[in-house]
Formats: C-alpha cells, structure tokens, sequence
C-alpha cells in the first residue's frame, strides 16, 4: 500500500480531532466570563446598602434656606427686628412640606405695644415671644426674644436680649440682665416648691418670664403648661426696666 492510500483518512480524522478541541475552547472562556461577571455583580450589590425610606420625607425637610434681611427703609417695629433676626438664624428655622413654606403661625402681633409672639413647628420655637423697648437714652431699641419648646405642652425659657441700630444689632443680654439680678430670681426659683398646677404631676410646678404685652416689666411666674402662653399662673417676681438693665424685685 502506499502512503497516499492511508493518510488521506488520518488526516481526515486528525482534522475532526482538532476543530472538537478548537470549537470548546471559546464556549469554556464565555462561560468563565458570565461566572466571574456574575460574581462580581453579586459582590457589589452586597457591598452597597439597601436604600431605606425616610420616614420624615414624607411628613416635611428641614429648612435650611434663611429669608432676605427687610429693606433698610421698613418701620422699625417689632416685625422688622423678627425679620432680622430670623434673616441672621438668631430664630431658628423648622420644617416644610414637600414643596410648600416653613410653617410658621404667628399668635399675637400688636406693632403699636411692641409685642410678638409666634410658634415654629418641629424647632426649639415651638413657642416664643419678643417684645420691643423704644425711646431709650442711647436712642437704640432693645429687643427680648424668649422661647421653649412644646410637646405636649409649651416651656418658657429666659430672654434674650439685643440692641438695635437699623438693620444692625448685638446680643446684650449680660448688659442689661446682669448677673445680680440673675442670682435673685435663681434663688426664688429654687426655693419655689408650690405646687400651683396639679396637673403638672411633679412636686413643684415650672417657673419662666412672661415678657409684657403692655408696658415695661418682665414677670417671673410660677404657671401650669398650657399650649402657648400660659394662661394660668401665679407672678412671683418682677424684672423691672431701668432703661440701661433690668433690676429683679421678689413680690
């Protein structure tokens, strides 16, 4: 026999031996590509966290935009210097509706006596009033803000106090409540064990200055929480003005 009788036939089978092993070759690399790419998929999503909702988004966002400062031609009332300090942060901002206002409900406002008082949902403002001195030797406006929270109901805290120079102010509050006076109402407020509200279920029932709606003085009361100013309570001492600071009288 010769050697083109039998080799055309093992050529031949060489040939489908080699296309077999060829043909595997690229399927196994994909197969290996989907399995590596399938990992690293897997991977990365345990690597990052599930987003959870937010339950606030729904009920409201803070606030973080200030307002614009009032015009420096405005009336200089006890609304301009809200506006101010609200403008500088000095009020606090509390929380919107997805796209509506900040909430804020103003209470009482009566520009010809000076006096405000307003309620910012979900903030330390959830009560707060402010009141106006004017026509003062220095020629410069004094402003209290004084403001607690609620829930459920309203606290009172101490005043603050700034002097005014049109749109210009600073924080006074150790000028004109010095530490004298200070130390007085501490020692009445500490020895107040009066249970004036029963409601209030506690040994003592909390203390905190009512500012004036009227007229100069500021009054330290013994009162039952109420929502908003309180409309129960017992005066126990007064800061009487003086012009350049506050003296305290014990009743």
């Amino acid at each position: 026999m010769s050697f083109t009788n039998f080799s055309w036939p093992l050529v031949f089978m060489l040939c489908i031996i080699l296309l077999a092993g060829c043909g595997g070759g690229p399927d196994k690399a994909t197969s290996e590509n989907k399995d590596t790419a399938t990992t690293e998929a897997a991977n990365k999503q345990a690597d990052t966290p599930e987003e959870m909702p937010n339950p606030e988004a729904s009920e409201g966002t803070q606030n973080t935009e200030l307002p614009p400062l009032p015009a420096a031609n405005e009336p200089k009332n006890i609304e301009f210097y809200y506006k101010v300090l609200k403008a500088k942060g000095i009020i606090a901002t509390g929380m919107t509706k997805e796209g509506g206002k900040e909430e804020i409900t103003f209470l009482k406002k009566d520009l010809a006596n000076g006096y405000l008082s307003f309620s910012i949902p979900f903030s330390d403002f959830g009560y707060a009033e402010m009141t106006v001195w004017t026509k003062r030797k220095n020629g410069k406006d004094l402003v209290a803000l004084a403001h607690g929270g609620c829930g459920p109901a309203c606290s009172l805290g101490d005043p603050r106090f700034f002097e005014f120079e049109g749109l210009e102010f600073k924080e006074v509050t150790q000028d004109v409540f010095p530490n004298p006076a200070v130390q007085a109402y501490r020692s009445v407020q500490e020895k107040m064990q009066e249970k004036y509200c029963e409601a209030s279920g506690s040994s003592s029932s909390p203390t905190g200055f009512l500012l004036p709606m009227k007229g100069l003085n500021i009054e330290l009361v013994v009162y039952c929480p109420d929502f908003g100013r309180p409309s129960q309570y017992k005066k126990i001492g007064t800061l009487v003005y003086q012009d350049t600071q506050f003296v305290f009288q014990k009743n």
